[in-house]
């Protein structure tokens, strides 16, 4: 899938894609640590 992909797609295409999800897997992750340090927090307090 990935190399009919590469067929279709020209180089900078792809890096661009690339770098979209990237920055999407990031956002998730950064969202998921936003979420979570206050339940840390608030779990170190109460122990």
């Amino acid at each position: 899938m990935i190399g009919s992909l590469w067929f279709l797609l020209p180089t900078h295409q792809e890096e661009a894609i690339l770098q979209i999800q990237i920055q999407k897997m990031i956002m998730m992750m950064m969202m998921m640590i936003l979420v979570a340090s206050p339940l840390v927090l608030a779990s170190l307090i109460i122990c």
